[in-house]
């Protein structure tokens, strides 16, 4: 702008110039007001372009001083290990609080004041704030879109993620989980969460795939609360003793419970006399779960047959490598005509490590409905 001015004034003193040059000797008068003029314009001239080179220059100061601080902030990061903020964060996530606040039919009231907890809460646990919101975009999506709902769980959520290995996300998972499947209140969602860790850290599967078993089986099994937790995760242990990984253990456990409550198995149980469906009705009424009432029908069964089969169920089960092992229970089903009492290899696959290690399924079991008592997570802020 200070430049067009400059133009014009300089343009004007150019009119004036050639003014004077053509009146200067008609009328002394005006050659002086036209001089007058010439002289201003010239001395506005000259100032307009001493500010405009003193802007220029403090342009290209403030440039080089925002370049250094730049420059630094980044030395400074890399140094500490850091990385320089992300100045699209913070608008980010107010479009995340506003997509969740839509997908959970929340007001915006209630949208801020989740969206401050969400920032405390990430402070108070040394949280990633991302993280958390996102964990609690899970949670809505999962159908927990109440204000008083979500300030139960996450703060837990929150807490578990610093103490443990999962994720704020695994954590949340696991909270859909247990209130979906096991109806495990939110009030309660800690105490199962001091089972799934204690799983966890003894090496018996992580949170995550604890979580899957949980919503693979839990009402293919009956399964409710803490027992159906405790129930749950100590056939998830067993069935790995006898797979690959967690994918095939599942499907073993799987074939195992279609087996159980398949009219095969019913027919061939009838034939020896054992009504298969009542008998899993009255362990039940004793308290014992369909997985270790079938395991114990099983036991019962094979030690009317022989004797020995079980021991060599517990023999076959010691073999270390997996490939040898199955060869070895295919061998055993051969030998003692087991093939029609089993159904198929996979439901084998998951007895035989039931059938051989019966006692620490219970002691499995035991374990995990203590560690809900005890405080396994630090349940308060490391601020406080």
């Amino acid at each position: 702008m200070a430049n067009d001015i400059i133009t014009q004034l300089q343009a004007r003193n150019e009119t004036l110039t050639q003014a004077i040059a053509r009146y200067g000797s008609l009328n002394a008068s005006t050659l002086h007001t036209l001089s007058f003029e010439q002289t201003k314009i010239t001395r506005l001239t000259q100032q307009l372009a001493n500010s405009a080179l003193r802007r220029e220059e403090n342009d290209k100061q403030r440039a080089g001083l925002l370049e250094k601080t730049q420059t630094f902030a980044g030395q400074f990061g890399k140094l500490l290990n850091v990385e320089t903020p992300d100045w699209k964060l913070p608008y980010e996530f107010q479009g995340n609080m506003v997509d969740m606040a839509a997908k959970g039919g929340m007001d915006n009231t209630a949208r801020d004041a989740l969206s401050l907890n969400i920032r405390d809460w990430s402070l108070d646990f040394n949280q990633d704030q991302k993280d958390l919101q996102s964990a609690a975009a899970t949670m809505i999506e999962g159908g927990v879109s109440a204000l008083q709902d979500l300030s139960r769980y996450m703060p837990d959520i929150a807490k578990a993620a610093t103490a443990s290995r999962d994720s704020a996300q695994s954590w949340a998972q696991a909270a859909l989980a247990t209130r979906d499947k096991l109806n495990i209140a939110p009030d309660d969602f800690r105490f199962a969460q001091n089972m799934l860790y204690s799983v966890a850290k003894s090496g018996g599967g992580s949170v995550a795939e604890q979580t899957q078993w949980i919503n693979a089986f839990a009402r293919k099994t009956g399964t409710q609360g803490k027992e159906g937790i405790a129930e749950l995760t100590a056939t998830m242990q067993i069935a790995m003793k006898n797979a690959p990984d967690a994918g095939a253990a599942a499907a073993n456990f799987d074939h195992f419970l279609k087996s159980t409550f398949s009219k095969e198995t019913d027919s061939w149980f009838a034939r020896q006399g054992v009504d298969l469906q009542g008998s899993l009705l009255e362990h039940q009424q004793n308290g014992i779960g369909v997985t270790e009432a079938m395991a114990h029908i099983v036991q019962m069964q094979l030690e009317k047959m022989n004797p020995q089969i079980l021991d060599t169920f517990r023999q076959t089960m010691k073999i270390e490598d997996l490939s040898a092992r199955g060869d070895a229970l295919q061998a055993m089903t051969e030998k003692f005509n087991l093939g029609a009492m089993f159904g198929d290899a996979q439901t084998r696959d998951f007895l035989a490590p039931m059938l051989a290690n019966m006692d620490e399924y219970r002691q499995l079991k035991a374990s995990a409905m203590q560690a809900a008592g005890k405080i396994l997570l630090m349940m308060t802020s490391p601020r406080k």
